[in-house]
Parts: structure tokens; C-alpha cells; sequence
């Protein structure tokens, strides 16, 4: 998979942006629009504010249909982008736009990028090393097991997991990702200032207690409708290299996420079950149709890199030939933006970045994309 930003847009736009942006993109998303309309549109415009702010005149040379422009122009004139980024600033909320260098690299390849990500937590998670595991909101204790043997190894080893909060299978990932001392990541289907279900509020409290990290695409105070959990599968597809289903009805929700895995051509695991299971139709239908079979750790271990640039565990020597490298090194064992590097290690912009280019050309640090480094 390529792990760089999609160029024809990102790339495109990162350049255009001013301190206005997250504004705009709160804006766009209040009225409703997808990402590819936006991307659509700003070829156009020469950037986000741009296109908000555009006359009448500019969006008809456009040549955008006369049904949206008259929806847009009615329906902007009700939405004042900075009251809603100073509403999200109150409320203490991570918010990360799509222009964002912090923003998911993976999720940004997909073809429905949300607009905006909401985030408590830890946000450099989001670009670290991640699976997904979802299933069925009723697993059997064979499944059960199955997720917790699967993920708590892989937790161990540093790899973050995905998975929607829900009863089941996905409560038992995050679970199995806890007890093995990882960071796993909640991503809800509904807003982000309300955990859903309720009983899983303590689950979510000690996520966020171990480094992990809660995100949505619906802000605070949104009203929940049926179609957010559905769709929200496309963001737990969209942040991992690989998805596995446990346990899975015919019609689970757990086999949208595996569509939409598919659809990215990102990898697709299931863990085979006894075939007189009910919760073993999905994934025995996805082996049939190609996924690959889970039944060990190791299983994995191609699909999410860890053959060729393995985990660091805490104890690994440094060698650093420079006081600023061994100020940086031991803070890549996971992905961090160069904001991040500065923050933690105290060193100026100017020697960080300097550094992070030797340590490149020795090949001691990869360059991820949207200035995120990591340790090879």
C-alpha cells in the first residue's frame, strides 16, 4: 500500500492554506457536503476560503449545476464557519480537517475522506502501525476467545487497534488491545462528546486513559441518525492497512467494513469458523470469496509491515552520533509530526529538521508523508 498523501489533492492544496481554513472545513461539513464534491469544486478556486466567500457570478463561471448553487448561496448565509470553530475551541475537542499534516495518512488515500475528524486522545496515534478488528454484536465464546488470541500479541508488540466500541467482538478487541498494553482506537457512529452504548463509558474511559485515542466525524451536539454507524465503517477500513472479521452474520455489519476494506484494496482477514455457526457465515463467505484466513499472530505480520521494520521495544540501544539525535531518536519509536518532535525534545524547528534530513540519508528515519518521521 502507498503510505503517501493523495497528491491530487492534498499536495494541491497544502500550500493554499491559511489560518482560516479549519473554519471553512467546519462549514463545508455542516452543510453536508462529501468529500469528493469539495475536491470537485475547489478546481475551481484557488483554495477553501476561496470557495466559501465565492459570488453568485464566480460559482456560475464555474459551471457548477444551478440546484446546488442556489442551495449553497440560501443555505451559507445561516452558517458562520468562525462561531463554529470558537464553539469547538470551548469545548476542548481535537479538531483535524483534511488539510491537516496531522490528519490520518491512510484514511486520506480513500476515495470518502471525512472533511473533518473530531479526536480525544492521543492524535499521533492515528498514523502509527493499526489493525482492525470488528464482528458480531452477539459472539459466541469461540469467537470471543478467537479475538482475544488474535489482538492481545499484536497489542503487545505495539500495533494499534481499530475498532467501533460496539457490543461484541468489537469490545473484546478492545479488550484484548488493553490488556496487552496497547493503544486502541474507538471510532464512533455517533457524536463525538457521547460514548454509545452507555455500558461501554468505562471502556472508553480507559482508553483514553492508556494513550488511545476516541474520533468521529459528527461534532458535538450532533443529533444521531440510523446511516452514521454504517458509514462510519468506511473510517475503520480507511485507517488500517488490514481488516479482520471474527465472527460475522450474513448480513453484519462487520461485512460493510470488509466491503469497504476491499473497495481501498487494503486486506481483508477472517478467522474461519465451524460451519453449522450462524456467526460464521460472513467470514467463511469471505474466505470463499479470497480473504485471508486468521487463525495466528503471525498471520499478520506481512500485512502490517512488521517484517521489515519491527517494533522497537523500549530497551533498544540508541546509537546516536550527535546530542540533537539522541534528543529525537528516542521519540520516533512510533510516528510523530515535526510539531511534536519540537514540542518534546525542546530543540529549535531549525536543528530538528536538520537532524531529522542526516538521519534520513543514514537511514536511521523513514519519512512518512505530511512531515510524520519514524525509526527504521
Amino acid at each position: 500500500m502507498n503510505d503517501q498523501p493523495d497528491k491530487s489533492f492534498y499536495h494541491e492544496t497544502r500550500h493554499l492554506s491559511s489560518p482560516n481554513d479549519t473554519a471553512y472545513w467546519l462549514a463545508f461539513q455542516r452543510l453536508g457536503l462529501g468529500f469528493q464534491t469539495v475536491k470537485k469544486l475547489l478546481q475551481h478556486f484557488p483554495n477553501i476560503e476561496a470557495l466559501w466567500n465565492a459570488t453568485l457570478d464566480e460559482l456560475r463561471r464555474s459551471e457548477i449545476s444551478q440546484a446546488f448553487i442556489h442551495r449553497f448561496m440560501k443555505e451559507r448565509n445561516a452558517i458562520d464557519p468562525f462561531v463554529l470553530q470558537q464553539r469547538l475551541e470551548r469545548s476542548g475537542m481535537y479538531v483535524m480537517t483534511i488539510s491537516d499534516t496531522r490528519y490520518p495518512l491512510r484514511l486520506r488515500e480513500t476515495h470518502s475522506p471525512p472533511l473533518v475528524l473530531y479526536v480525544r486522545g492521543n492524535i499521533t496515534l492515528l498514523n502509527s502501525r493499526m489493525l482492525t478488528v470488528v464482528g458480531t454484536r452477539k459472539p459466541t465464546r469461540y469467537g470471543l476467545i478467537a479475538a482475544r488470541r488474535l489482538v492481545e500479541p499484536l497489542a503487545a508488540e505495539g500495533v494499534a487497534i481499530v475498532s467501533g466500541l460496539a457490543f461484541g467482538i468489537d469490545a473484546e478487541a478492545h479488550e484484548a488491545c488493553l490488556a496487552g498494553a496497547g493503544r486502541a482506537i474507538a471510532v464512533l457512529g455517533n457524536r463525538i462528546d457521547d460514548v454509545y452504548p452507555r455500558s461501554n463509558l468505562g471502556l472508553a474511559q480507559r482508553i483514553l486513559e492508556r494513550q488511545g485515542a476516541i474520533i468521529s466525524e459528527y461534532p458535538p451536539g450532533t443529533e444521531s441518525q440510523k446511516h452514521f454507524f454504517p458509514q462510519r465503517n468506511r473510517i475503520m477500513a480507511g485507517l488500517s492497512p488490514a481488516t479482520l472479521i471474527v465472527e460475522a452474520g450474513e448480513k453484519s455489519g462487520a461485512l460493510i467494513t470488509a466491503r469497504c476494506a476491499l473497495e481501498e484494496n487494503r486486506e481483508v482477514f477472517a478467522v474461519p469458523g465451524p460451519i453449522d455457526a450462524e456467526t460464521s457465515t460472513g467470514p467463511n463467505n469471505l474466505l470463499k470469496m479470497g480473504a485471508s484466513p486468521a487463525t495466528d499472530p503471525s498471520d499478520f505480520r506481512e500485512a502490517l509491515g512488521l517484517d521489515r521494520s519491527r517494533v522497537l521495544p523500549e530497551n533498544n540501544e540508541i546509537r546516536a552520533d550527535s546530542a540533537p539525535e539522541a534528543a529525537l531518536l528516542p521519540l520516533l519509536r512510533e510516528p510523530r509530526h515535526v510539531d511534536e518532535l519540537v514540542t518534546m525534545s525542546t530543540l529549535d524547528t531549525s536543528v530538528v529538521n536538520a537532524t531529522l534530513s542526516l538521519l534520513e540519508m543514514k537511514g536511521r528515519v523513514r519519512h512518512l508523508g505530511g512531515m510524520h518521521y519514524v525509526r527504521t
